[in-house]
């Protein structure tokens, strides 16, 4: 029985970098996101949107980080993740009465995002 190799498709550098990026980022903010919950359960002021925003946040980037992960092995679910965690922190950032433009920016890597996989689309399963 012969086995054929399976040849990785060529990632480009932009999404490459991207991908790093977008990775340290999330890493970073679920770091963040937990020093600022310890603080608050610390001084005990973890109540009112406290209480759900944070941790809802802090869970979208852990999803964020797994998002990227599948997107690095080719898999289209990352981006359908993706997708989802920013129309969660859309709609939690509402609730928070976060400024529109802020908001908006928010989905400005979602957009990056899209417009490097493009070209690649046809390689993810």
């Amino acid at each position: 029985m012969i086995h054929e190799a399976t040849v990785e498709p060529a990632r480009s550098l932009p999404l490459t970098g991207w991908l790093v990026f977008v990775l340290l980022a999330n890493v970073w903010t679920v770091y963040r996101y937990g020093m600022i919950i310890y603080d608050l359960v610390d001084h005990m002021v973890f109540d009112g949107v406290a209480q759900w925003a944070l941790p809802l946040l802090a869970t979208l980037s852990v999803v964020n980080v797994a998002a990227v992960v599948l997107l690095w092995f080719w898999r289209k679910v990352g981006l359908y993740m993706f997708v989802a965690t920013s129309v969660i922190a859309l709609v939690v950032n509402s609730i928070l009465q976060v400024p529109l433009t802020s908001m908006l920016l928010g989905l400005v890597g979602l957009i990056i995002l899209w417009f490097l996989l493009r070209p690649h689309w046809s390689n993810f399963r």
